[in-house]
C-alpha cells in the first residue's frame, strides 16, 4: 500500500469509492433511506475537488489502484476517512489515519476532531479516540446519528 497527496485527477475514483462504500458498509448501521441520502452528496462534484484541495487530503493504493482516502482541515478537523469497499479489515483506514495524525504535527495541529458515523465510532475509540457528544444530524431532511469524538497528538 502506498499513501500520497490527492491530485485532481483523484477525484472520480475517490467519488465511486465514497459511494459504493458508503451504500455497501455503512447500510448495516444506517437504513436504506439514509445511506442513499448520504452517498447522493458525491452528485455534488463541483463541491468535492475545493473541499479536497483546500484540505490535508491523501489517498492509498495498491497496484494504482485507489482503496482509501482521507482528509483534515488545517485546524484538525479529520473530515473524511473511507476505505474502499472490498479493502475493509486490511488496514486500509488505519494507515491513512496514522499517517494523517503524523502529518498533523507537522501543521502544528495537536488535537484532531472528528464526527464519527456509527459504523466508525469504534474504529475511532481503537485508536485513541474519546468520545465528546453524540449528535443527530439532519442531511437533505434525513436524520442521521453520529459521534464527536477527539484524540490529542501532541507527540
Amino acid at each position: 500500500m502506498y499513501i500520497r497527496k490527492f491530485r485532481s485527477q483523484d477525484l472520480q475514483n475517490i467519488l465511486a469509492l465514497f459511494q459504493g462504500t458508503v451504500l455497501k458498509v455503512n447500510r448495516k448501521d444506517y437504513t436504506s433511506k439514509q445511506v442513499e441520502t448520504w452517498a447522493s452528496s458525491a452528485h455534488a462534484v463541483e463541491e468535492w475537488e475545493p473541499r479536497l484541495n483546500q484540505q490535508l487530503t491523501w489517498v492509498a493504493e495498491q497496484d494504482s489502484f485507489l482503496i482509501g482516502f482521507g482528509s483534515m482541515t488545517k485546524d484538525g478537523h479529520l473530515d473524511l476517512l473511507f476505505t474502499q469497499k472490498d479493502f475493509q479489515n486490511q488496514g486500509v483506514a488505519s494507515t491513512l489515519l496514522q499517517h494523517m495524525e503524523e502529518e498533523a504535527s507537522e501543521y502544528g495541529i495537536t488535537m484532531i476532531s472528528t464526527e464519527a458515523s456509527i459504523t466508525a465510532k469504534d474504529f475511532f475509540a481503537a485508536r485513541g479516540y474519546e468520545e465528546i457528544e453524540k449528535k443527530n444530524v439532519i442531511i437533505k431532511d434525513t436524520e442521521f446519528t453520529n459521534y464527536v469524538m477527539k484524540k490529542n497528538v501532541n507527540n
